[in-house]
């Protein structure tokens, strides 16, 4: 009996010495131990721990299972205690995930940690990928829908005075816009205009108008005595003496017609030649008094005509009548005029020409009234 008891303690302590480690825990066969942070053990009594994978982590020791990355996190390497956010211009959408997808062009992440990508504003663009922030088209380029890579240029007729625009704006009326990609309108020159919104070209003034400043909408008419002979002019010009412009608008002067003139520049009309004179000639300055002998019997005479030689034949007086009697020209009328002082006269009378002597009766002035006087004048036929 005594010698059979070393063989029994022999097969007694294995059994009472034997180490249990949970999941979490792993022995080496003398101490148990927690599995450290960045490490896992699923079952008990594990000698060995294991490494988490990439894209799952352990944050503490004595852990059973290994952590799922968050959407917007990655691990990027077996044995990681953490988890590690998306850097800005990333993100991560799944769950899981041992890497960060880099943002493509069109589309920014401005933190840490997101799940997404934004796309870039209207007015916004984002030229290449991996971006962090969205920035504004330049002056004279649009964006005008979300996610662009790139500006757009605008449009002849249109213009962006600012950084970051949507929409172009229409050149004003007044403006135009020749080119693409503009940031300012340009007003139209003198002699040009332009009358309604997105012209990229202006109108010319025709002859007749004028556009006297910059940025105007429409052209001038020129004003009556005045006129525009060429396209594309800035100012009106005056008609010279002997010329007249009646009408607003016009091109060319009208030079005075025979047997009327035009004394001074400037003029919307003619003026008849008086009785006694005439022009002869169109674009006159002034009337020609009628030679001696001569005259001219109606306004706007454009030659002379002889004055008839009148006769007179008899003078009859009586108490408060008196008959004069001459001779006449066929188609001549003869005025009767009458004068108390021989400078005015007043015509009293008014006898057309037969080819022979005509006769007439005027009133001699009562006694004590004094003189009187009376005058036969050939007169213009009515």
């Amino acid at each position: 009996m005594i010698k059979s008891l070393p063989v029994l303690a022999a097969l007694i302590a294995p059994a009472c010495w034997a180490l249990d480690s949970p999941p979490g825990y792993y022995n080496d066969g003398t101490n148990v131990f927690p599995a450290p942070a960045g490490t896992y053990v699923p079952l008990a009594n594990a000698t060995a721990t294991t490494p988490c994978s990439p894209g799952y982590y352990t944050p503490v020791a004595g852990m059973s299972q290994q952590i799922q990355a968050n959407a917007g996190y990655y691990v990027p390497f077996a044995g990681y205690a953490l988890q590690l956010p998306a850097p800005a211009g990333s993100y991560v959408s799944e769950l899981g995930k041992s890497s960060a997808t880099p943002c493509e062009p069109g589309y920014y992440t401005p933190q840490p940690g997101m799940t997404a990508p934004i796309p870039a504003s209207p007015g916004y663009h984002v030229p290449t990928g991996g971006a962090s922030e969205q920035t504004p088209v330049d002056a004279g380029k649009i964006a005008p829908s979300a996610g662009m890579t790139f500006g757009i240029p605008t449009l002849p007729g249109n213009y962006a005075p600012v950084a970051g625009m949507q929409a172009s704006i229409p050149a004003s009326p007044g403006y135009f816009v020749p080119g693409i990609g503009a940031s300012v309108q340009l007003p139209a020159p003198p002699g040009s205009f332009t009358s309604t919104f997105g012209n990229f070209t202006t109108q010319t003034a025709q002859p007749g108008y004028y556009v006297p400043a910059q940025g105007m909408q429409q052209s001038l008419p020129a004003p009556l005595g005045h006129f525009v002979p060429a396209p594309a002019s800035s100012n009106f010009q005056r008609a010279a003496a002997g010329t007249f412009v009646p009408n607003p608008g016009s091109q060319i002067p009208t030079q005075a017609p025979a047997g009327s003139y035009v004394p001074l520049s400037g003029a919307s009309e003619s003026i008849p030649a008086p009785v006694g004179t005439y022009v002869p000639t169109i674009g006159s300055s002034a009337p020609l008094p009628a030679p001696a002998g001569f005259t001219t019997y109606t306004n706007g005479a454009s030659s002379y005509l002889p004055i008839p030689a009148i006769t007179l034949v008899s003078y009859t007086g009586a108490p408060g009548d008196s008959t004069l009697e001459w001779t006449t020209a066929t188609g001549q009328n003869y005025g009767v005029f009458m004068s108390n002082d021989m400078l005015e006269w007043v015509e009293i009378a008014s006898v057309p020409g037969t080819g022979g002597t005509v006769s007439t009766t005027v009133a001699e002035p009562l006694p004590g009234a004094g003189s009187r006087y009376f005058r036969v004048v050939a007169t213009p036929t009515p």
